[in-house]
């Protein structure tokens, strides 16, 4: 069983006359929409290599920072569209409640980003769906064989990948700080998923996702960038220089505002299963452009742990019973 995300505020585009492939319950596959799924899994695993870019700033201002760009590219799209979206959730307490998580979990993935190396932690917040499948075994939700077998996978492959960075000779307490921040921003994401999928009152249903998130670009950047400039000093005329400033504004348009409207539209549109597949793309191409643009090689334990985590929570995704789990892997790296 999986959620039914088809409540999203933003139009469809008109479907090609071409045929389409099909979908493995007979729907038809939109290419449009699978290629905006894919460019929002490409521009957020950016989002560690930008925000090891922008070092010079505290994570308070850098978070801050993206989301106030993002609002400023957002809010105006929003407007246009305005009569597709259910303005109404903007009196709902629940709307602030996720925002505010949501907050936190771009904020724990900065510092984190900051502190560890980017292709250990974007795999770290990719495996949130243990998360979400602890969480549920504590409810005494039971879970299925497919679920079982894709977490233990994750969790060696997790292991692999940490283990031998944790061990005594290879012990760095900023690295075990960073992977600590890591698992706290999966946990965000995690308690979002559950809040947002949890059951509701007939009749009831959860918050519009574009509103949730609109909400959180513009609550983030004020309450995130106010704490940073109440608590440190922050140096603005670096963010002056052409090549920082260049990097900030990509940071907040390309892999912030376009990959939350663009999923919003493409999740519409595809089934659950490949959406959320497709999100497993994130900690690949992070670990690819930290190579290339930080020089930033991941250890040889990257590669099978990475191969297993991955492995592994499309297998549990796939097999997932909880909308919990299907749904946390979507917002996994927002």
């Amino acid at each position: 069983m999986h959620l039914d995300r088809r409540q999203h505020g933003f139009p469809s585009a008109t479907n090609s006359t071409r045929p389409a492939p099909l979908c493995n319950d007979g729907r038809m596959v939109d290419r449009k929409a699978v290629a905006l799924a894919v460019g929002t899994a490409v521009t957020w695993g950016l989002a560690g290599t930008l925000i090891r870019l922008l070092a010079a700033f505290p994570a308070l201002f850098v978070t801050g920072l993206r989301l106030a760009i993002a609002a400023a590219v957002a809010l105006p799209i929003a407007w246009i569209w305005r009569r597709h979206l259910r303005l109404a959730d903007l009196r709902r307490a629940s709307t602030y409640l996720l925002a505010l998580i949501l907050v936190a979990y771009y904020l724990t993935a900065v510092i984190a980003f900051q502190l560890a190396p980017v292709a250990e932690v974007a795999l770290l917040i990719a495996s949130s769906p243990l998360l979400v499948l602890t969480a549920n075994l504590l409810r005494g939700i039971p879970i299925n064989r497919g679920e079982k077998i894709g977490a233990a996978v994750a969790a060696v492959g997790v292991a692999l990948v940490l283990g031998p960075k944790l061990s005594p000779g290879n012990f760095q307490m900023r690295y075990l700080v960073g992977e600590l921040l890591a698992v706290l921003s999966a946990g965000c994401s995690a308690s979002f998923a559950t809040l947002f999928a949890r059951r509701r009152p007939e009749g009831t249903r959860a918050p519009d996702a574009v509103i949730v998130s609109l909400t959180t670009f513009v609550f983030g950047a004020a309450l995130l960038t106010s704490s940073a400039f109440a608590v440190s000093s922050i140096n603005l005329s670096l963010l002056a220089h052409p090549s920082t400033l260049a990097v900030a504004v990509f940071f907040g348009v390309v892999s912030t505002a376009f990959p939350s409207l663009a999923y919003a539209t493409a999740s519409q549109r595809l089934p659950p299963v490949l959406t959320t597949t497709i999100q497993l793309l994130i900690p690949v191409v992070s670990t690819i452009a930290a190579a290339l643009v930080l020089r930033e090689l991941p250890s040889i334990w990257a590669f099978p742990g990475g191969a297993l985590v991955l492995g592994g929570i499309a297998v549990l995704v796939r097999s997932a019973r909880s909308p919990e789990v299907s749904l946390e892997e979507e917002f996994t790296n927002l």
